[in-house]
């Protein structure tokens, strides 16, 4: 982000949270972030996971399942990242990576983006222009829910370069449908994920197109990958958010006004 777009968001966050009772917030590096940024006493923010075991698709039709598979079929084996073209999504270190893996693989891999092309997208266009794979990277753009569900189960592997996540539903969604997934060591992604040997620097482009060349050509790290999904999602699914939330109401009314 810009230094001009940081203090806006700043001054408008100061605007409310030094008026708030209580801050919440879904993941604990960002209450990390209010603690040393803001100076916030550590007992006015309060951490309330996502209610993991309310989010998801609902069901496909097998309609859909046949109609897709044939719209896609010249993909082949693809990857998936499901992001607006906002700069600090970083599809660039991702096509950089996803080329290195190109030039390493003997297989025609293809690499899907979906989501809004907003105004960052002409300069990743320039770059994929200039790709040696660039007739294998294709940008779908907004996508119905059920192809976009469809996309998640069939891909080789669903990649989270961002630079900076508060937090990943792409991730979330991804762990849900049990599709295999790599993703960035930044803010919330490695606590999501849970287990380091999926998670990647999103600067080393070496590292990234190491493990995505991993996930095509070694079929355990993949089976892994899918498996790591299914636990962490059993895991986070136990998460009772309703127990919090009421805590977070009596505790804030039974508390004494601080003038």
């Amino acid at each position: 982000f810009s230094p001009q777009t940081r203090r806006q968001r700043a001054d408008l966050y100061w605007g409310a949270i030094s008026q708030a009772s209580r801050v919440v917030v879904s993941f604990d590096h960002v209450k990390e972030d209010l603690l040393k940024y803001f100076g916030l006493p550590e007992a006015s923010v309060v951490v309330i996971p996502v209610p993991y075991s309310e989010c998801g698709f609902a069901d496909a039709p097998s309609t859909d399942s046949i109609e897709f598979a044939s719209k896609h079929r010249d993909l082949g084996q693809f990857y998936l990242y499901p992001a607006q073209t906002w700069r600090h999504k970083n599809h660039l270190g991702l096509i950089d990576a996803f080329e290195r893996v190109c030039q390493q693989s003997s297989e025609p891999l293809s690499l899907v983006c979906t989501g809004v092309k907003n105004e960052f997208y002409p300069e990743i266009k320039k770059r994929i222009d200039r790709c040696s794979a660039g007739s294998r990277i294709h940008f779908l753009g907004v996508v119905p829910q059920e192809e976009l569900k469809w996309l998640y189960r069939n891909a080789l592997s669903v990649v989270v370069p961002s630079l900076y996540e508060a937090g990943s539903f792409p991730l979330i969604e991804a762990m849900q449908l049990q599709a295999p997934v790599l993703c960035a060591s930044t803010t919330s992604l490695p606590s999501t994920i849970g287990d380091p040997r999926f998670v990647f620097d999103p600067r080393n482009i070496q590292q990234m197109a190491d493990l995505m060349f991993k996930m095509a050509n070694d079929r355990e790290y993949r089976q892994q990958g899918i498996y790591n999904s299914q636990l962490r999602m059993d895991a986070l699914r136990e998460i009772k958010v309703g127990p919090l939330v009421e805590e977070l109401w009596r505790s804030t009314l039974e508390r004494p006004e601080v003038s």
